[in-house]
């Protein structure tokens, strides 16, 4: 019995209960038994699921920490979340030791940074380990100038997403597949950044929905569950960020794509999160108020049925939008932040 099987029987825990808010339970199968394979993400949400760091999984399931990993992207992961443990824990500082800590850390971690054009891999790992570490730890030590370090420690700016489009360019030019799923979730982890310019993400209609209209229902439906979940996840962040950045029109047409998909392709959650988008959009777009007071119905389907981070991001994009708007006198009332705020 693996691990995370003990660990749930000690709790008592049913598979759907453990399971409900991160995968389905073959996924959780899967990983479960190969935890090397899991992305970092199914780590994540396992370790907070039991209130455990996620090196304590990887210790207690017998991987020590970057002693028994075996190959390269296992040290480059394990280093990654030894890291992120490290910008979770640490406090606000500006003793000078705890500096010279953190420039011990980043100066190690630093060849692996390299490595991140090796394949898909490395730079779903690099991109994820850039955007929320740099935004954990810049903001902790006040007297270090991260933007001079040669670490590549920054959150994913205009000059890395260059680099990472030729990287999928020639990729593209030499014939080689772009769509595997580490490619998705290096996209996934993209768009986390709302902040970056609309043509980083007008490159996902070229590199991969494209992918999406070229292939009939039948195929659709045979594609594997994990990476149908990326495909849907990529457009939904793309519609959050269009109506972030106040690309309403454009916003709409990918909501016009998502619509034609077919139902049985579509996962509850996404489906739920893309009808409030819509309805955001038809209610800027064309002052329709009855839009603005159905969103409030469809939260509580989302808070319901999706994962949480997913919904929670979605409502954090729902309140701000909507109750500027209230501020600024355009919307009936504010019956719908004050019901999603508590």
């Amino acid at each position: 019995m693996n691990f995370l099987e003990q660990l749930r029987k000690h709790f008592g825990f049913s598979k759907s209960y453990i399971t409900k808010d991160i995968c389905n339970v073959r996924t959780y199968d899967k990983f479960s038994n190969n935890l090397m394979d899991a992305p970092l993400k199914f780590i994540f949400d396992i370790a907070d699921h039991y209130g455990m760091s996620p090196d304590e999984i990887y210790h207690e399931n017998q991987i020590n920490l970057l002693i028994n990993a075996k190959a390269e992207t296992d040290l480059f992961r394990l280093r990654s979340i030894e890291m992120i443990n490290y910008a979770n824990t640490i406090e606000r500082t500006d003793n000078k030791e705890k500096e010279q800590e953190l420039l011990k850390l980043l100066e190690d971690f630093s060849h692996f940074s390299e490595l991140k054009f090796k394949n898909p891999k490395y730079l779903n790992i690099y991109v994820l380990y850039n955007n929320y570490f740099s935004t954990e730890i810049f903001h902790k030590f006040p007297r270090i100038d991260f933007h001079t370090l040669k670490t590549q420690l920054r959150p994913i700016d205009e000059k890395q997403i260059l680099e990472i489009e030729e990287y999928y360019w020639n990729r593209k030019k030499n014939g080689t597949a772009i769509t595997t799923i580490s490619d998705l979730q290096v996209f996934n982890n993209l768009f986390i950044n709302l902040d970056l310019p609309i043509e980083t993400f007008q490159q996902i209609d070229h590199y991969f929905l494209s992918e999406l209209t070229d292939k009939d229902e039948s195929e659709l439906l045979w594609m594997s569950q994990a990476k149908r979940y990326c495909y849907l996840t990529i457009l939904s962040n793309y519609v959050q960020y269009c109506i972030h950045n106040k690309f309403y029109e454009h916003g709409q047409s990918q909501i016009a794509f998502f619509n034609l998909l077919p139902q049985s392709f579509k996962d509850t959650d996404i489906k739920i999160g893309m009808k409030i988008f819509e309805l955001i959009l038809d209610f800027y777009l064309n002052k329709n108020y009855d839009s603005y007071l159905e969103i409030n119905s469809y939260s509580q389907f989302l808070m319901e049925f999706a994962n949480p981070d997913y919904a929670k991001s979605i409502r954090s994009l729902i309140i701000t939008v909507l109750d500027n708007d209230h501020r600024d006198n355009s919307s009936p009332n504010n019956s719908f932040t004050n019901s999603t705020s508590k």
